[in-house]
């Protein structure tokens, strides 16, 4: 089995400088617990063997992770290439860009949280955006052009053409969606801050053609059902190549670590793990056995569940996956799937 192909994720904290209603860190409470810099460096090592060619670095927020040079060097000392999401902040100290450039990162994705300084602080709880911005600028004078990300969530729905007017007018160009979906909390699913999946699919049909009206670099990760979206548009979608649609824990294409060595299905259920590095699996060898054996295998046939009779005959499936299913875990899908 070989996970060459898969995608890798290391959460090196849950500490964060924000404070964003809809993260899916909630309800970590933002841990000061970090990935000690022993276990990263097993866990390097671990992905290495594993054949893993790709990390992303995220939290919390990494830049304020204690270790995040010296794990940036040994992922490519391990011939790994890292990628860095952040909310870019502290980006505006220009010796600590110039830090973080220096380790060799080509790769950092900025999470833009607001349309200006009014709405970033709203939303954040943090006076930020001039930060963020200024971030952005000293990671191209140092030649590191970060894509902007943006998570689709209610509070930016109303503004969200206003803010990609100022990013072009900023000259900023590669954007990247995500929709935002419900996290765990404790026992039970939150949507705080996140539109319901038909509400959804609405925003970003309308982001989409405008993105597109305007020529503008782009891509977004679509995480409700495709049959939610109006035919031409779908079809245009689909063969557009502007848009990433299924999931990883649908496939079992991604491992996911946090600060403690947990594998977690995604970051959205930080206390639900699935196992954990060094005491259900140690090596490559022992986790191959782990990541194809009966209890995880069930684990995804739970995911992979047709959310609706309509999708058994749909032919878009393969493309689609119903969508994130923790949206299911919150919304009805009789509601929607028609």
């Amino acid at each position: 089995m070989s996970l060459g192909h898969m995608g890798a994720w290391l959460t090196v904290n849950r500490k964060c400088n924000f404070r964003c209603g809809w993260c899916y860190a909630r309800d970590t409470k933002f841990s000061t617990d970090d990935m000690s810099l022993d276990l990263a460096r097993k866990l390097v090592v671990f992905l290495m063997e594993l054949g893993v060619r790709e990390t992303v670095l995220i939290g919390g927020e990494p830049t304020i992770y204690p270790h995040l040079v010296e794990v940036i060097k040994l992922l490519q000392d391990c011939k790994i290439t890292p990628f860095l999401v952040t909310n870019g902040k502290r980006f505006v100290d220009y010796d600590y860009a110039e830090q973080i450039v220096s380790s060799g990162i080509k790769h950092i994705a900025i999470s833009l949280k607001g349309a200006d300084a009014d709405q970033y602080k709203e939303l954040t709880k943090v006076d930020c955006y001039d930060d963020v911005i200024a971030g952005y600028d000293n990671l191209q004078k140092l030649g590191i052009e970060p894509t902007i990300s943006i998570t689709i969530v209610s509070d930016l729905i109303p503004r969200i053409e206003e803010l990609l007017v100022n990013l072009d007018n900023a000259g900023i160009s590669a954007i990247t969606f995500d929709m935002g979906t419900p996290v765990i909390v404790g026992d039970s699913i939150s949507a705080e801050g996140i539109q319901d999946p038909r509400q959804l699919a609405q925003s970003c049909s309308e982001i989409y053609s405008f993105m597109k009206r305007r020529n503008s670099r782009f891509n977004m990760r679509i995480s409700v059902p495709l049959c939610l979206f109006p035919e031409d548009l779908r079809n245009e979608m689909i063969t557009s190549n502007a848009i990433m649609t299924c999931c990883h824990i649908q496939s079992g294409s991604g491992v996911i670590f946090d600060q403690g060595g947990n594998l977690l299905p995604c970051n959205h259920f930080p206390s639900h793990p699935l196992g954990k590095f060094g005491v259900d699996f140690s090596d490559a060898e022992s986790f191959r056995r782990f990541w194809s054996g009966d209890d995880l295998e069930a684990f995804r046939n739970v995911t992979r569940r047709y959310p609706s009779e309509k999708c058994e005959s749909c032919s878009d499936w393969d493309k689609c996956g119903g969508g994130c299913f923790l949206e299911w875990l919150n919304f009805d899908p009789a509601l929607f799937i028609r």
